[in-house]
């Protein structure tokens, strides 16, 4: 458990409040290491993922044919028979 997890238990139990932990020196690391830190850049993969995404929303031949495709199987018969689907009594 860590040291903040351990304040917060210590004073949820205890009813104390306690001053937040502050780590001055771990702060400063991150705060350096962020820094110094590339900006990102997308590569192919991320670009064709963009595109994709862009494009979700944009009907299209092939998405209307899927849905007609999808409402015809809903409203034909599958043919599959189960003894449980059977409405006849034994």
């Amino acid at each position: 458990m860590g040291a903040e997890q351990s304040a917060v238990l210590a004073c949820t139990q205890t009813g104390i409040p306690q001053k937040p932990l502050e780590l001055p020196n771990s702060e400063l690391f991150f705060r350096l290491y962020f820094d110094k830190m590339p900006e990102p850049k997308t590569g192919p993969v991320t670009e064709a993922l963009l595109r994709l995404v862009e494009h979700l929303n944009q009907p299209n031949a092939n998405a209307e044919e899927a849905q007609l495709i999808q409402e015809e199987d809903i409203s034909s018969d599958s043919g599959f028979t189960s003894e449980f689907s059977d409405s006849s009594e034994v």
